[in-house]
């Protein structure tokens, strides 16, 4: 039976439009098995690889590629540019962005999907009250109403995209320059070396190793034993 697997490389960049441009894939949609473009991606994995502790089945896993895909993730600037770079004229036009359409975030925690429901709710108990609140609804009426939802969904979601940029900018100058042997997320994160006497140093550790063994647990119900062969 043809078996076939796919593998994820995430990556961070600083520019992460280039990425595309620099792999040879600009323009390109979907999957590609451009050789020379191929053989340039599986060289740099091997690359990142070369100094880590990574058994050997899983380096040769790169040798059985034969087509790549680029996923980016995008993230919306913050608000206030956002606001700065209204279409001319659409103020007053009855319509309205929510979600992803107007304050996309980084997957991470669901926090796209979250907010999206989120403005939903609140986009629909805003038209209930201004329904009661008015015998009669114009155009007008409407996208005033509409701009101020948009101006409170932007605000709220400023300290996900402010940490969205301190966690790329982390994974960017830490992680890309640190051997998975020598990588210390909890003393990163402290701002010091882990020490076992420091309570908050523990909470988090114990944090992290119970979402690692929950994982370990259910691996999306993949039993361990397949994993290994």
């Amino acid at each position: 039976m043809d078996q076939m697997v796919n593998i994820n490389i995430f990556a961070h960049a600083e520019q992460p439009n280039q990425v595309a441009k620099e792999l040879g894939c600009e323009g390109i949609h979907g999957i590609t098995r451009d050789k020379d473009i191929v053989k340039r991606v599986i060289d740099d994995a091997k690359r990142r690889l070369s100094n880590e502790n990574w058994p050997q089945k899983y380096r040769n896993m790169f040798d059985s590629v034969e087509g790549i895909r680029i996923l980016p993730v995008h993230m919306h600037p913050t608000g206030e540019v956002t606001m700065n770079n209204v279409v001319p004229g659409s103020d007053d036009l009855p319509f309205i962005g929510i979600g992803d359409a107007l304050h996309a975030l980084p997957p991470w925690s669901g926090m796209s999907g979250n907010y999206a429901l989120v403005d939903a709710a609140d986009l629909a108990s805003a038209l209930l009250i201004e329904q009661q609140q008015k015998s009669s609804w114009t155009p007008n009426s409407i996208a005033t109403m509409l701009r101020g939802q948009e101006k409170k969904f932007l605000q709220r979601t400023e300290d996900r995209r402010e940490l969205g940029i301190r966690t790329g900018n982390f994974l960017n100058g830490y992680k890309s320059s640190t051997a998975i042997n020598d990588f210390d997320l909890i003393s990163r994160f402290l701002g010091k070396k882990f020490q076992w006497n420091d309570p908050k140093a523990v909470k988090l550790y114990a944090y992290l190793r119970s979402l690692t063994l929950l994982n370990q647990w259910d691996n999306y119900g993949v039993p361990l034993s397949k994993l290994e062969q």
